[in-house]
């Protein structure tokens, strides 16, 4: 019996870290990634500064308060006199900055996009992190299982063993074959430790899981259903924003190498003295209108001409990239979509090799109980269908990823992309 202290301590080390184990959603597990992933944060923080920027009203005035106070008095005429001043308020508009409002509208708009895009992308790797955890703890359990079955196998064939009914070549191979199993349990195990960290990190906590089951195959979308919603994604806003940019840089270059310059000044100051003998107020009012007209760009290869080109340039590249970007976009949808198809045919076809392996090995079990077939053929039985139930496993993550991919791509919840019956 000491040979199987090893094994028994091993289960007493999984049960343990389960009784520690919290239950965890994927929805859990993404609320609290939002609350305390650190790129997240850093991503907030950037769009709160874009929005506050946002707000700058460029038309108001300049005021200034000065309390400048001088005074003079003179002993021989018992007089005295003092001076104020008290402010002054300026304004200035300039057509330059007819595009700054709609410039800083863009830049915020860009910078909302920019965190929706930080989040799906923090979602993705929650999402694919929480699957990945689920699938390497059905593999635990699938090696657990056969643990405990190599022990009962082992226990019997040492049973036969005592009563002369086993050779020792049987025993040595009925424990070759436990410790083999035990071995791929202890490695389960490092990949479930592996995973959790990994799980931990992106929702910026620590502890032990017990996840959701891998969901259920079921019929999705078609795929022209898919690529019409890929316009209201971040990426393609994103795309089309980076025209809009391009766009509107243009529209300003224009204005300021083109279109003549309209400058309005107004200032007011407020000044005044109080003497012995007189109180006077002064106010000071200037008001200046300027015109330039601008006459670099067209002089051939100016440098104001040459900047001109080079944002009709960035429209074009824009553009381009748009278009670019799109098919990227429409392939990486197709590419998820057919692997998605084949991870479901492949499925399919698992699981029929899994159900005739079980049905392989029983009728190999009975064989070798009536001592028609080997060990080794047992063992080849049993070894294939620990091989297919990881297969299936393997296959059903491959899925599930593919369909949480899908979704991430299209900024859509899974469930949306399921044809509900």
């Amino acid at each position: 019996m000491h040979t199987r202290k090893p094994l028994v301590t091993g289960l007493l080390l999984i049960v343990t870290a389960s009784l520690f184990a919290s239950n965890l959603s994927l929805e859990q597990a993404l609320s609290t990634s939002r609350a305390n992933n650190g790129d997240l944060k850093v991503a907030n923080l950037t769009l709160k500064k874009t929005l506050r920027e946002g707000e700058e009203n460029i038309f108001l005035p300049s005021i200034s308060l000065n309390g400048g106070l001088t005074t003079t008095a003179s002993i021989a005429d018992s007089s005295i006199s003092t001076s104020y001043s008290v402010g002054s308020v300026s304004f200035t508009l300039s057509s330059t900055d007819k595009y700054a409002k709609e410039q800083m509208t863009l830049a915020s708009t860009i910078g909302q996009n920019t965190y929706q895009s930080t989040l799906n992308t923090v979602e993705s790797l929650v999402t694919t992190a929480y699957w990945n955890l689920a699938s390497q703890q059905l593999v635990v359990q699938n090696s657990q299982i056969q643990v405990e079955k190599q022990q009962r196998y082992l226990q019997e064939v040492e049973n036969q063993y005592e009563n002369g009914l086993a050779t020792t070549m049987q025993v040595n191979q009925a424990k070759l074959a436990l410790y083999d199993s035990q071995l791929a349990l202890q490695t389960a195990q490092q990949d479930v430790k592996t995973a959790t960290d990994s799980l931990n990190l992106l929702m910026g906590t620590e502890g032990e899981w017990v996840l959701d089951a891998l969901p259920i195959v079921k019929e999705v979308l078609p795929l022209d259903s898919m690529l019409a919603l890929l316009a209201n994604t971040t990426a393609a806003k994103s795309l089309a924003f980076a025209i809009d940019e391009a766009e509107l840089m243009l529209k300003n270059e224009k204005n300021t190498a083109l279109s003549p310059t309209v400058s309005f000044q107004a200032s007011t100051s407020l000044s005044g003295s109080i003497s012995s003998s007189d109180i006077s107020l002064k106010d000071s009012t200037k008001l200046a209108v300027s015109v330039s007209v601008p006459l670099d760009s067209y002089l051939k290869n100016s440098a104001a001409q040459i900047d001109l080109d080079s944002k009709e340039y960035a429209v074009l590249i824009a553009q381009a990239k748009y278009n670019t970007g799109i098919s990227t976009l429409n392939a990486q949808v197709k590419a998820s979509y057919a692997a998605l198809q084949q991870a479901k045919a492949n499925l399919e076809k698992l699981n029929q090799h899994q159900q005739l392996a079980e049905d392989q090995l029983q009728l190999v079990q009975a064989s070798y109980e009536g001592g028609q077939s080997t060990f080794n053929e047992l063992q080849d039985s049993i070894a294939e269908v620990q091989s297919a139930n990881l297969s299936v496993l393997a296959q059903n993550l491959a899925y599930t990823l593919s369909l949480y991919n899908l979704a991430a791509l299209l900024e859509v919840e899974p469930s949306s992309l399921i044809i509900t019956k």
